[in-house]
């Protein structure tokens, strides 16, 4: 359990820094894989439909309204 709390958290810390910056993307700290920040898949207007880790699309229950609330968020 602590391993996986310690690699969730690596995962959070890179998302955080990387939406700092200003980046569409950061490397994952466990594949060095690039993974989109939610900020560019929400700016980005659409699903891809490549279950993106931070897709705000994924869920049925999003509706464009929803969307267009996130993306106000985001520039506040």
């Amino acid at each position: 359990m602590h391993l996986m709390e310690n690699l969730e958290e690596r995962i959070k810390r890179a998302h955080r820094i990387a939406t700092k910056q200003g980046k569409k993307t950061y490397e994952d700290p466990i594949t060095g894989f690039e993974v989109y920040t939610l900020e560019y898949l929400v700016n980005r207007g659409y699903c891809c439909n490549q279950g993106c880790r931070h897709c705000p699309y994924s869920d049925p229950e999003i509706s464009s309204i929803n969307i267009n609330a996130a993306k106000d968020n985001l520039k506040s």
